[in-house]
């Protein structure tokens, strides 16, 4: 048991995998192991997750970035406002003027991200601080913000 600790697990299941069998030393000499002797599992690691299916394993990295939570929160606020312009009989090609008021941090990072908030929502103009025409409060990933459709 001690001797299995100290292998390299890639490498012995890569061993199970090609050879048929893993030889693990001893201090008595050597011993071998057939795949039945042994079971090889697949841990996770902490921001990784890991599958195998048919003899091949993925590892999705799920770490989120800052860059990779700013697109969630600037892909919600697209959301909420598709779902305003719905909610108040907008055509999908009608222009529209977004507003957001309430939260600082929403209105930077859209404000960052204006032009890909405004080329998605065809949204002519975008106002901060203030809001006019149809007004919702949402929120969003914890972050309560007020948008407008006008």
């Amino acid at each position: 048991q001690k001797a299995l600790k100290a292998v390299n697990g890639h490498k012995a299941k890569e061993e199970l995998d090609t050879t048929g069998k893993l030889v693990v030393a001893l201090p008595d000499g050597d011993v071998t192991l057939l795949p039945e002797d042994v079971e090889v599992t697949m841990a996770q690691t902490e921001g990784y997750n890991c599958q195998r299916y048919n003899g091949v394993t993925i590892a999705l990295e799920t770490t989120l970035s800052e860059e990779l939570l700013e697109e969630g929160f600037v892909r919600e606020i697209i959301s909420k406002v598709q779902t305003m312009r719905k909610e108040n009989g907008y055509e999908v090609t009608d222009h529209i003027a977004v507003g957001l008021k309430g939260n600082e941090k929403l209105e930077n990072l859209v404000k960052k991200n204006e032009s890909f908030l405004k080329d998605i929502t065809l949204a002519d103009k975008v106002t901060y601080g203030e809001t006019s025409g149809h007004e919702k409060e949402w929120n969003i990933n914890g972050e309560t913000v007020t948008l407008s459709v006008d």
